[in-house]
């Protein structure tokens, strides 16, 4: 899916390429996005727009002799796909359901009012177009309705399309007919005959007449029966109910008591009902809970809703359960907000909801049903994740003898287990009742017909003596180590160093290295795979590799009896610097590998390598800052910090202070912020390190400015500016001018802050300080806002956005986003404040930035309310209160609390 930089025309450009399906002159385009403007300037606008979607060249977006066009070979067009779906001749019920549900409004709708500002004939275009289009959706709805009722398939669309179609002309009298008719034959006659009556009020309301011979003819039809009438159970498939659970095993055995007692907890009249399995891995809890939703299936009239907690996102996860019930919450971007309305449609509905697989600060919170009658079934390998939340928890136990015995004979067959009925009892025994110990035993002996269940259980028996630490449950890793026993010894040589990635994923050059061996990375690649084979790693991606949780345990166990572990460990540290060396500035080449790059730098504390900390913390801080990794930075600042220390270097320590001093600033921890950055200062001082004293001086001014304390924050923006002047640094002057703009700004000086913001600019060389070219335009956004200079304010907002378009600095994305969703308010186009404003809140919660997130958030509420979405506001404003609150801002709460008692003044009305 295309998604172009935050620009209204950069996307009508997009929609009308996409809609008209050629290629267009820029003349063209110019003329209709800009047919106000003298042409010279719209053509320079249009050569800004199309700046804008230079990353979508040459993927998506082609250029032939001066015409631009969408690539038809990569890009998805649904207008397309509409028509190739309703096509006169052979377009079936299921292709005119999937055109119909393309089309989830107008065409473009409400998006005219982004580019109203000198746009006039984009606007005829749009609206011949919605015209249509609209057109079009009416026929292709009258056509499936009469496809379902000719058919007698699926009825329940027909009634909805007749539906939709009613909602738009209720005094087209043929639609009422065949609604009637579908109703009818879905076994549904009693609203088959109120669907007369409504049909009787829309044409005496709308036309004045009553209805004609042939309505009327139905009506009698109807009432005699003379309309064929499917089952109860066709006619339920009108609105069939959610069922989102796996697929029940064939081969679940055992659990009799623990299946009891949780059908008893999850059918007992009480509200709120959580109840939780907990055990290790491979316990089958999973399956456990599968079963149990097939079996309470029928007692659950409004369907089963699943979610694998491990694997998903909370938004993720509800949108998919909006949808088993035909809601859509994709543009709902605030989560909490989208859990509150998830809430909103489980309410009054009986659905069991299914949690798989949590773990250790899973946020479960935004996917629980909150009251009524949805109970809760959770799968845990953490007690401690649920204990909070319920007491009633079944403690899943190892299966016994015979039931361990019923599981190995699913796999091997009664035959081979009867053959070998003591060996059988005795590899069931040394497994402990795992059931996936059992189930990769008799993998393994049904993969090698030779190895028998004899041989099976001495070769576990005899690790099992052997292994007494590492993975909690002894069955599962002899398993393994029956695997392990297989390999040649160079694939166990890589399987062992594999642990050091501790279940993340890797690549085999990062193996390599830590093999000591980089030339051989192909080789190890090749090793890679044949483990991958063999079901002892899987493929993450193109190129890496990951273990399954338990496996990673086991390999750290096999990495832990290497006899040069200590030196592989620090090979794989000193890769992790030359890469972050090698790839400086590759964003995308960083972005799989940071938590590998920060156990790297673990690597090296632990094994107090302090030049090797330093350099590698010296590799990290440029990428650290541009891609906003604060959590990670925070960490390595520490052991930086302890590196310094003990090489007795107080230049280093004062620089490394000063960086986690940021990282305290950007994560709204002001205390700790200015006590480093004071301590920086003084080294700074005592060095006559001016250029690090004019910065340490900007971020303690941005400290006071947080605090409130405006006189620190203009002396010591002062003093920066004045370093950075004698220094001819032009790029530092604007910083500190962009400061004090702002500084100006919330002392109400706009005139102040607009001549400042201008004078740094001016001071700008071409190309220089992308990011204060960008935070000043964006400052000059706001104070044309509140001038309620619109169009000027959205000329800055684009010019900041092509400024950061070069570094894409994440904390500036974000504040342009929230700067766009102010103008997009101003605009009265509340869906693309929320987008921007939820895109931004995302970015900015990423960053660990709370205060920003807070901020953010409270304008979210406030674009729910414009929008009379009462609920969604208020799980806006409970959360940020709760934010508002740990932060301990007293402004910041007192603004939430004014929002939720309006709120609460609304649902009152």
């Amino acid at each position: 899916m295309l998604r172009p930089r935050n620009s209204a025309r950069a996307k009508a450009i997009l929609y009308y390429l996409a809609a008209t399906g050629r290629a267009e002159t820029r003349e063209r385009l110019a003329g209709l996005l800009w047919s106000d403007w003298p042409d010279k300037k719209a053509r320079d606008y249009l050569r800004g727009e199309i700046f804008l979607l230079s990353g979508l060249k040459p993927d998506y977006l082609v250029e032939v002799d001066g015409r631009l066009a969408l690539n038809p070979q990569t890009c998805s067009i649904d207008l397309a796909h509409f028509c190739a779906l309703t096509e006169p001749s052979g377009a079936n019920v299921d292709d005119l359901d999937a055109a119909v549900r393309l089309c989830s409004g107008l065409f473009l709708e409400e998006f005219d009012a982004a580019i109203e500002t000198g746009g006039a004939l984009y606007l005829e275009w749009l609206q011949e177009q919605r015209l249509g289009w609209a057109e079009a959706l009416r026929t292709v709805l009258y056509r499936l309705a009469e496809s379902t009722a000719h058919t007698h398939q699926r009825l329940d669309v027909g009634v909805a399309a007749c539906t939709r179609l009613l909602m738009e002309e209720p005094e087209r009298e043929e639609v009422h007919r065949l609604k009637m008719r579908l109703l009818a034959l879905a076994g549904q006659r009693t609203a088959a005959l109120r669907q007369y009556d409504d049909c009787t009020t829309a044409l005496l309301n709308e036309l004045g007449v009553p209805p004609s011979i042939e309505t009327n003819a139905l009506y009698d039809q109807i009432v005699a029966g003379e309309v064929g009438l499917q089952s109860a159970a066709a006619a339920a498939e009108i609105r069939p109910a959610p069922f989102q659970a796996p697929a029940a095993a064939g081969h679940f055995v055992g659990r009799r008591q623990e299946r009891q007692q949780l059908i008893t907890w999850l059918t007992q009249p009480q509200p709120s009902r959580v109840v939780a399995i907990v055990g290790m891995g491979g316990a089958g809890k999973t399956a456990l809970a599968s079963e149990i939703a097939h079996q309470l299936r029928s007692q659950f009239a409004d369907g089963v809703l699943w979610a694998s907690v491990s694997d998903n996102q909370p938004a993720d996860i509800l949108q998919s359960w909006a949808l088993a019930f035909d809601k859509d919450l994709s543009k709902i971007g605030n989560v909490e907000a989208r859990a509150a309305a998830m809430r909103n449609i489980l309410a009054g509905r009986r659905t069991l909801i299914v949690l798989d697989d949590v773990t250790a600060g899973s946020d479960i919170e935004l996917l629980t049903p909150g009251a009524g009658d949805c109970p809760l079934l959770i799968t845990t390998r953490d007690r401690a994740e649920v204990a909070a939340r319920s007491r009633q928890i079944i403690e899943l136990p190892e299966l016994t003898t015979p039931e361990s015995l019923a599981l190995l004979t699913f796999y091997l067959g009664e035959t081979d287990v009867q053959a070998e009925q003591e060996a059988a009892v005795a590899l069931c025994t040394t497994l402990g009742g795992l059931p996936l110990a059992v189930e990769i035993a008799a993998q393994r002996i049904f993969a090698a017909p030779r190895r028998n269940l004899a041989r099976m259980v001495r070769s576990l028996q005899a690790a099992g003596d052997r292994l007494t630490h590492g993975i909690s449950n002894r069955s599962v890793r002899t398993s393994f180590q029956v695997s392990w026993e297989a390999l040649t010894p160079q694939l166990q040589r890589v399987f062992a160093l594999s642990g050091m990635f501790d279940g993340r994923s890797f690549t085999a050059a990062a193996l390599a290295a830590a093999d000591g061996d980089t030339a051989a990375a192909d080789t190890i690649s090749d090793q890679l795979e044949q483990l991958t084979m063999l079901s002892m790693l899987k493929l993450s991606g193109s190129d890496r590799f990951v273990h399954h949780r338990l496996l990673a345990d086991f390999a750290g166990e096999k990495l832990a009896e290497q006899a040069d572990v200590t030196a592989a460990r620090l090979r794989y540290a000193g890769y992790c610097r030359s890469f972050v060396q090698q790839v400086s500035g590759q964003y995308d080449a960083l972005e799989p590998e940071w938590e590998n790059l920060l156990a790297g730098l673990a690597i090296a504390q632990q094994l107090q390598a302090w030049e090797l900390v330093v350099a590698s913390v010296d590799a990290l801080t440029a990428p650290w800052f541009a891609r906003a990794r604060f959590t990670h930075a925070r960490q390595g600042y520490r052991w930086a910090l302890e590196a310094a220390v003990a090489l007795g270097d107080d230049q280093r320590r004062a620089r490394y202070a000063y960086y986690l001093a940021k990282v305290h600033l950007r994560q709204d921890e002001y205390a700790d912020a200015r006590q480093l950055l004071e301590s920086a200062i003084q080294v700074f001082q005592s060095r006559q390190d001016q250029p690090r004293l004019a910065d340490a001086y900007i971020d303690l001014a941005d400290v006071a400015l947080e605090q409130g304390n405006f006189a620190e924050s203009a002396l010591r923006l002062e003093a920066a500016h004045t370093i950075y002047q004698q220094l001819h640094h032009s790029v530092g002057v604007a910083t500190a001018k962009s400061r004090q703009a702002l500084l100006a700004y919330f002392e109400d000086r706009n005139s102040d802050a607009r001549r400042l913001c201008e004078e740094g600019l001016n001071g700008l060389a071409e190309g220089d300080g992308a990011i204060v070219r960008s935070r000043t335009l964006r400052l000059l956004t706001d104070l044309a806002l509140r001038a309620q200079q619109l169009e000027q304010a959205a000329d800055y907002c684009r010019q900041a956005e092509l400024a950061n378009h070069t570094v894409n600095d994440p904390t500036e994305s974000a504040a342009i986003l929230y700067a766009q969703a102010k103008l997009d308010h101003f605009l009265e186009n509340h869906a693309a404040a929320l987008q921007n404003a939820g895109r931004s809140v995302q970015l900015y919660r990423a960053m660990g930035d709370r205060k920003a997130t807070a901020i953010v958030n409270h304008f979210i509420g406030r674009l729910y309310l414009a929008c009379n979405e009462t609920a969604a506001a208020q799980a806006a404003a409970e959360y940020g209160l709760v934010l508002a609150r740990s932060l301990a801002d007293a402004e910041l709460v007192a603004l939430y609390e004014e929002q939720l008692q309006l709120i609460s003044g609304l649902v009152v009305i």
